[in-house]
């Protein structure tokens, strides 16, 4: 019979009757190798290699295809592998051995020559021994020292901690465990120029040392200078190529500078190495809205809710692609918007985040109570939060009660004297009131904080043209236009 061969797979399991031609073809796209058992109708197995006729393939070396697993890792997971790294400069340090420092000379019995030799050797190796015991003694005291910091520092006192890495590098200018973690408590107590300081000299100590840069990036980022972390991020992955929060982070800068195709690029790498979680897909979907490819950016959203119907940040995402300026803001898309905010609200009822979202949502499909009661339970859950404090601002400014909006933005600068957005718009309010000195100094300090904003340069020029000063006007204006283009220039 022409189908009366049969071979068994590597498991076992046999195969056929196939006919001889369907053998070679087999061997050929190498499912059978010299190793595989082969029969013809009832006769004995043997392997491949002794069958005269079948072109066995050689055995190609591929490299492995990398495939993202069907679920997200947990946070769990990937914060495990990165605090065993974190550890790694926060270990106590271990005392250097002392090597013998009591070494016998031998004794000297050829005349007073060799005495008194002798008796100068015996006096350099005192000599030196008393030294090394100094210098050894010393090393000792600044590892005491960063070990007892250590202990403070699990102790929660900041200030001990901070007095005893201080007194460590005294002793040892150069010792940059100590810098590092003297930094992250000066970041930890918001004291943010000191700790770019520290992790600035561990990166002079040791150019190559990916920690420091990323610390240093992510001060950067959160006092919003964008682009000075995005280089920071940059290096720290170009000395550790698998540094999964640095490709994170830096996407993230990349999406609040407006370059959404290279944040596209790196939340890609993450999920296609599979060091990614929940929060990447959520990050690419933003990505793709932000690029225009909204359908793209949904489908990243709907995936996670598919998968957890319970997460309330996929709703709050997808909520925000619904909403102006990604879409124009008709009745539909805001009704699908409102839809998912009200899901986030049921599944975390204390979502300032989601209720400020439904709150907007309200006042643009022009419902006015509706946003007072969403504003009224975020201030019920935050009553000193500069959250509530700026909504309430906005509200009344919106009613064209310049004066209340005021007060509040005023109440949200004195919790954060950083937040650039309240200066901006109380800046906006005193321009309502013709408060023109006290516009342009809210501008000038909003620009001073956050310098990348084209939109207070524009709101600065108008309050200077209105107030005739049309020479520093146009320099603002010309700001404005440079920053617009750099956006431009980065979305391409």
């Amino acid at each position: 019979m022409a189908n009366d061969w049969y071979y068994k797979n590597a498991n076992g399991t046999e195969s056929g009757p196939l006919s001889a031609a369907d053998l070679k073809q087999l061997a050929q796209t190498g499912q059978i190798d010299q190793e595989t058992l082969i029969k013809k109708g009832g006769g004995s197995w043997v392997k491949a290699s002794q069958i005269k006729g079948i072109p066995i393939a050689e055995p190609k070396i591929q490299a492995p295809k990398i495939i993202p697993p069907p679920l997200p890792k947990t946070e769990a997971e990937i914060v495990e592998v990165e605090e065993a790294e974190e550890k790694e400069y926060t270990k106590p340090k271990k005392k250097p051995k002392r090597t013998n420092q009591n070494n016998q000379t031998k004794e000297s019995s050829f005349g007073w020559i060799k005495f008194l030799l002798a008796a100068g050797i015996l006096l350099i190796i005192l000599i030196s021994s008393g030294v090394a015991w100094i210098i050894l003694s010393r090393n000792e005291k600044w590892v005491d020292l960063y070990n007892k910091g250590l202990k403070a520092t699990e102790n929660l006192k900041k200030d001990d901690a901070i007095q005893n890495f201080t007194d460590a590098i005294n002793l040892n200018q150069k010792y940059r465990d100590a810098y590092m973690a003297r930094g992250d408590l000066y970041a930890e107590k918001k004291e943010y120029a000191k700790a770019i300081d520290d992790y600035t000299m561990s990166i002079e100590l040791k150019n190559d040392y990916f920690r420091a840069y990323f610390r240093r990036g992510e001060i950067h980022a959160f006092k919003n200078n964008s682009q000075s972390a995005i280089i920071d991020f940059t290096k720290s992955i170009l000395l550790k190529k698998d540094f999964h929060k640095a490709y994170l982070s830096r996407g993230i800068e990349y999406l609040n500078t407006d370059n959404p195709k290279k944040a596209l690029e790196d939340f890609d790498f993450l999920i296609n190495s599979n060091n990614y979680d929940t929060k990447t897909y959520l990050l690419r979907g933003d990505s793709y809205i932000k690029l225009g490819e909204y359908e793209k950016g949904m489908n990243e959203y709907d995936l996670i809710i598919k998968r957890n119907p319970k997460n309330e940040s996929a709703y709050l995402h997808r909520a925000r692609a619904q909403m102006p300026p990604n879409k124009s803001g008709g009745n539909s898309s805001l009704q699908n918007a409102w839809f998912d905010l009200t899901k986030a609200i049921e599944i975390n009822p204390n979502s300032t985040e989601a209720l400020i979202g439904r709150y907007y949502n309200y006042m643009l499909r022009k419902m006015p109570q509706k946003a007072i009661d969403d504003l009224t339970k975020i201030i019920e859950i935050k009553p000193d939060h500069e959250i509530a404090f700026m909504v309430r601002a906005e509200l009344y400014g919106n009613l064209k009660q310049f004066d209340k909006s005021i007060s509040y933005y005023t109440k949200a600068i004195n919790l954060d004297n950083a937040n650039h957005e309240a200066y901006a718009n109380r800046a906006s309010e005193y321009a309502n009131l013709n408060q023109f000195k006290n516009a342009i100094d809210d501008c000038t300090t909003a620009i001073n904080i956050n310098d990348q904003i084209p939109y207070y340069y524009h709101l600065r020029g108008k309050v200077l043209e209105d107030i005739g000063n049309k020479a520093d006007a146009q320099l603002d204006f010309l700001k404005e236009k440079e920053l617009l283009n750099k956006v431009k220039r980065n979305i391409k």
